[in-house]
């Protein structure tokens, strides 16, 4: 490399197609399975080692960090050596990157940004690796390439340059100190990069806004990121002022930084929702976003597909602006959707179904569907000087709501509708006000009924039968989706179920059948798809604890003083109760013992869910590592979707109707199954060896011990651990001394 511009065009070498094929050599490294014998991690320091100008700065950071948490305010403190000419002997590519700094050379400003691209998409696969890891390298990368950004000239430079900082940020963050990056110093500088440097492009400011935002989500509760976020906001609320306000924008929308000031707040509101809540200016320029797709520019699908993913995640912010405006706000997200602009596509649905369930908690907030759906006019009105006659008009919101359904009811039931899954997830979306849908027109178990029929004909006639050879990612795309359908399904049911728990109903045998049947199914299939539809499954797995045990709970709850006779109303508290109890019944034994048991030899796995054996380094075949992560989340669900769900549904509570129930029958079959083990051993006079009697009970006690010590340390309740502490001690003593 060298910084000399006439040297570099005296040389005959193609920058561009070098960085080409070095990326190209990389990133095959990394698909090809059989390259076990490339060191990754020596290709990985011949990329991101430091540059002997920046080695000084990192050092001194070091010493100082292990000293004192006092840090330099000025920049020149920092030990940033400014002699350009310090060549390396070490030729990485962020030596190239430091030579060349400030260079005028146009096919040298090429290759740089080429060699930063990749950067940015190698950080992105190694975050997505178990096996490889760049977190030595994190603080000095982040370092070097925002001195780079700083220092700089080139816009195309300082835009691509943001990139593999954002892609830092994305995978454990924690790993990059805030200390030794200097978070207060890199706020100050984003801040002005937005505020006062004038030859700021739209690209990077949209790119600075992005980044800025996952420095909050980062670290949200350092004191340096609380002081800056006020300022923050207010570039972005500013930002989006100045492009939507009719009065002040001049000419087209910047719709990069527009982009940018969604992602921005949306990442920031997670932690700091308060200034945006019920925010109607914030509400009307998400929805301008939105529109903006109808447009066939391509530059605008950026902005709505930020403002998509503010709402898919924030929706709950803008309840009463949604409630109040039902119709209008579901026709503009439905259209969004009915497009299908693939750049839209990542956060549509999502974005659409988080307003439907917005608009079904309006409704059962202010207990719309208690009065029928009925608003009444005032008597006092007078027209022309007479007084008007009283009259009763249906809620809007409620009336959205009703015909909504009454839609996804009838798409069900047509076997030629393509929007059979959308309206699925509608129905499930709208469970909360299912009783303003329904009224006295139909049961609880007539609609159940109706969704039942259209899964086993839509999920028949779409049963994925495999012919010839087929390769193991299409088998693990095809399960996926029979699994994804099925749990969506089940999610409905479940939903509407939960909505009529209160009203003690006693759930038809198919109702019931049905549900055990795509349960066990589910939990049985749960290693053999994609992680994304993992998360698919645990939703409805959840869903339908939740709903099961509010049927119990509630049951409890009802004053034995209240029943009168025997004609019917025990019967239907018992059934209640029962029903929970037969769940149960069926969940745990399927959990556990697929937890226990090992991979079958067909079964497709994802390669981030093969791990290697701690003793034999060989892949292990074991499945308590896959189903550990459902365990977990049943017990203590943590993914934003779900947790969303259930507090919606929160009466009772997911954590004290569920998890602990769960946790004993856990811990129950655990017991049980352990006593049924059989771990004796026999002498073998022939080989004169010990030899286990049953080595298939061997091998499920060592899964239990595997599974349980890593669950039982993430187990946040300390008391339900302890109530079973005796029982289990007791047991394990016995069966140490016995065998």
């Amino acid at each position: 490399s060298s910084s000399d511009d006439a040297d570099a065009q005296n040389h005959d070498i193609d920058l561009l197609s070098l960085v080409a094929n070095l990326e190209s050599m990389v990133l095959a490294l990394f698909d090809d399975n059989e390259a076990s014998d490339v060191n990754i991690e020596y290709v990985l320091s011949l990329l991101f080692s430091t540059p002997a100008s920046y080695q000084s700065q990192l050092r001194k950071l070091d010493s100082e960090r292990s000293e004192d948490e006092n840090y330099p305010e000025n920049e020149a403190d920092l030990g940033i050596d400014k002699d350009e000419n310090d060549h390396l002997s070490f030729p990485g590519a962020l030596h190239f990157l430091s030579d060349s700094l400030k260079s005028k050379n146009k096919e040298t400003t090429k290759a740089k940004v080429q060699l930063l691209k990749f950067i940015a998409i190698l950080i992105k696969i190694v975050n997505k690796s178990e096996s490889y890891s760049i977190d030595t390298y994190r603080n000095g990368l982040f370092i070097i390439l925002f001195d780079f950004f700083k220092r700089e000239d080139s816009g195309e430079l300082r835009s691509t340059l943001l990139q593999p900082l954002k892609n830092l940020l994305r995978v454990h963050p924690c790993s990059i100190s805030c200390e030794v990056i200097r978070l207060d110093s890199i706020y100050d500088n984003l801040i002005a990069e937005l505020k006062q440097n004038k030859y700021t492009t739209k690209t990077i400011k949209g790119e600075t806004f992005k980044l800025l935002g996952l420095l909050v989500a980062a670290y949200p509760h350092q004191p340096v990121t609380i002081k800056a976020v006020e300022s923050i906001l207010n570039i972005c609320e500013s930002t989006l002022n100045k492009n939507f306000d009719s009065q002040r924008s001049k000419g087209e929308p910047e719709f990069g930084p527009i982009a940018g000031a969604f992602s921005c707040i949306d990442r920031c509101l997670f932690e700091f929702e308060k200034r945006f809540q019920n925010s109607a200016d914030l509400w009307k320029y998400a929805l301008q976003a939105i529109k903006a797709t109808a447009q066939s520019e391509v530059s605008r699908y950026a902005a709505a597909n930020k403002a998509l993913r503010l709402i898919k995640h924030h929706a709950s912010l803008f309840r009463q602006l949604i409630g109040l405006n039902a119709k209008t706000v579901y026709d503009i997200l439905f259209h969004c959707h009915s497009v299908e602009k693939d750049s839209c596509k990542k956060h549509m649905d999502d974005a659409l179904y988080a307003v439907l369930s917005e608009i079904a908690a309006y409704v059962v907030d202010n207990k719309l569907q208690l009065e029928g759906g009925q608003r009444s006019i005032s008597t006092s009105q007078r027209a022309g000087g007479r007084k008007t006659k009283a009259k009763e008009v249906e809620d809007p919101t409620v009336a959205t709501v009703r015909g909504l359904f009454e839609s996804y009811l009838k798409a069900i039931q047509n076997e030629n509708s393509e929007d059979i899954l959308h309206a699925v997830k509608g129905i499930t979306c709208l469970a909360p006000a299912a009783l303003s849908c329904l009224g006295n027109v139909m049961s609880l178990n007539d609609v159940l009924h109706i969704i039942i029929a259209s899964a086993e004909h839509y999920l028949g006639s779409a049963e994925l039968k495999y012919g010839g050879e087929v390769d193991s990612h299409s088998i693990l795309s095809l399960n996926s989706k029979v699994a994804r359908n099925k749990s969506l399904y089940l999610s409905a049911v479940a939903s509407l179920i939960y909505s009529h728990a209160h009203q003690s109903v006693v759930l038809s045998e198919k109702v019931r059948n049905f549900v055990h049947e795509f349960t066990v199914d589910a939990i049985m299939g749960y290693s053999k798809v994609w992680e994304r539809t993992q998360q698919i499954i645990c939703r409805a797995l959840c869903q339908c604890l939740h709903a099961f045990a509010s049927l119990q709970v509630l049951a409890n709850r009802v004053d034995a003083s209240s029943i009168v006779d025997g004609s019917g109303t025990m019967q239907s508290e018992f059934a209640m109760r029962s029903i929970f109890s037969n769940y149960i019944d069926a969940v745990i034994p399927a959990l556990f013992l697929r937890a226990v048991s090992r991979r079958l030899q067909e079964e497709e796995v994802t390669s981030t869910m093969i791990t290697l054996s701690d003793i034999t380094g060989e892949v292990d075949d074991r499945l308590f590592t896959i189903y550990l992560q459902l365990w977990m989340e049943l017990l203590d669900p943590c993914d934003v979707q779900t947790k969303a769900l259930l507090i919606i549904n929160c009466d009772p509570s997911y954590m004290t109707a569920v998890s602990p129930l769960l946790f004993d029958g856990l811990m129950s079959f655990t017991i049980d199954t352990l006593k049924s083990l059989d771990l004796s051993y026999v002498y073998n006079d022939v080989t004169s060896t010990v030899l286990p009697t049953n080595i298939a009970d061997q091998d499920i006690l060592l899964n239990i011990v595997s599974l349980m010590e890593l669950l039982l340390k993430r187990i946040n309740s300390k008391n339900d651990i302890v109530r079973w502490m005796a029982l289990l001690t007791d047991l394990l003593i016995d069966l140490s001394v016995d065998f």
